[in-house]
């Protein structure tokens, strides 16, 4: 009797075995993206790059590329890229990370906003001004309707804005956006 249930318990754990494994890789891949994130907040770049890498290569085994949180760590992936100036991939990472939003998100989701946001400042970096001024502006506006909670990124696109405008203006001063500029930094430093 006690050999019977033992084996009928053994088959039922082989059973779930495949929602084990998949529970581990939602995990592992989840947990990567944390340590990746506290390791560049602490301004260990190169160990957050590997870790993110890490995470996104797990995140695109156990849920594939239109996923919330594969999105989440594409979007995280692309903004160090960029910050350490590799922007070719960021640019590419980061759109990957707004499709997949756009495709699994509602519209009007913060987190598209947010995206367009980081990707609108790859491309200012790269001097796409055409191309990135209407995604920093859609991200923007779009945080700025979102519900209480996103003041840090709606900062962070204000300042993209800022500084798209500034380099705009700078390297063709006839295209008229250095009253954008300025007027920009003005809502950058009176912040509503």
């Amino acid at each position: 009797m006690v050999l019977t249930s033992i084996v009928s318990a053994s088959a039922a754990v082989r059973g779930c075995t495949p929602y084990i494994q998949e529970a581990s890789w939602i995990t592992s891949a989840l947990g990567l993206n944390r340590l990746a994130t506290l390791l560049r907040d602490e301004g260990k770049l190169d160990e957050s790059e590997s870790m993110f890498r890490q995470a996104l290569a797990v995140a695109q085994h156990a849920w594939g590329a239109d996923q919330t949180d594969t999105a989440t760590i594409e979007t995280n992936l692309g903004d160090l890229l960029a910050k350490r100036g590799k922007l070719a991939e960021a640019e590419r990472l980061l759109r990957e990370g707004l499709r997949s939003r756009e495709k699994v998100l509602p519209p009007g989701h913060p987190d598209i906003f947010d995206s367009e946001a980081k990707l609108g400042g790859v491309l200012a970096q790269e001097g796409r001004f055409e191309a990135a001024e209407p995604l920093l502006l859609s991200a923007y506006h779009g945080l700025d309707d979102a519900s209480v909670g996103h003041a840090e990124s709606k900062g962070l696109a204000l300042s993209k804005i800022v500084d798209m405008y500034t380099a705009w203006s700078r390297k063709d001063p006839n295209a008229g956006k250095t009253k954008l500029a300025a007027a920009w930094k003005t809502r950058q430093s009176n912040p509503q």
